[in-house]
């Protein structure tokens, strides 16, 4: 895993997963964490694929040309709600995607999504898409990308340093954003009131 110990992924779902598997399976199987990612977050998918771990978390978005149809999920206004968004996202995904073989060499336990993100400024009021323009946006990459690329609002050189990032990736890439001097972000709503403590 290339999260730190205390995050969700890892404390919330890889070791109660990691735990009700070596239950179910009457201690046959053992999960193991290891002290240091095998591999950055973009080639986690590689890491698995070659043998280095069994299981991991990918981040599509990391590798956006290699998981195209993976972008589905990240269309705006899908939904409120990242549990509603994530059912509809797998059922799509087993029905529709699995015969383009993205993934190959991997199985894939579950696709999902995060919480809906929402456009930050620290300053600058957006009510339309004119107000987007020349404004300068951390975007994580994927449709998100596309899109401020074509409005004008995209760092290039902070979207490749976050394509690199493997440390605790929201918050760094916030800390990022701030010192390039971001005017704003589109970031998970979770991190509203982080984002606004950051700004001051």
């Amino acid at each position: 895993m290339w999260v730190p110990p205390q995050h969700v992924f890892y404390k919330d779902v890889f070791q109660p997963l990691g735990a009700d598997l070596e239950k179910a399976t009457g201690g046959r199987v053992k999960f193991s964490f290891l002290a240091k990612a095998v591999a950055a977050p973009q080639g986690t998918a590689d890491a698995m694929r070659d043998g280095l771990a069994d299981i991991s978390l990918i981040i599509h978005g990391f590798t956006p040309a290699r998981f195209p149809l993976t972008k589905l999920a990240e269309i705006a206004l899908l939904s409120d709600s990242s549990e509603t968004l994530s059912v509809a996202y797998h059922r799509v995904y087993e029905k529709h995607f699995t015969s383009a073989n993205e993934h190959k060499g991997l199985k894939v336990l579950a696709m999902f999504t995060l919480t809906p993100t929402q456009i930050m400024t620290k300053s600058k009021p957006v009510r339309s898409l004119a107000d987007l323009r020349g404004t300068k946006l951390r975007v994580a990459g994927g449709i998100s990308a596309d899109v401020a690329g074509a409005l004008g609002s995209a760092d290039r050189d902070l979207l490749e340093a976050i394509r690199t990032t493997s440390a605790d990736v929201e918050r760094a890439w916030l800390a990022e954003a701030k010192a390039r001097g971001a005017d704003g972000a589109k970031a998970l709503a979770d991190l509203r009131e982080e984002i606004r403590r950051a700004a001051r």
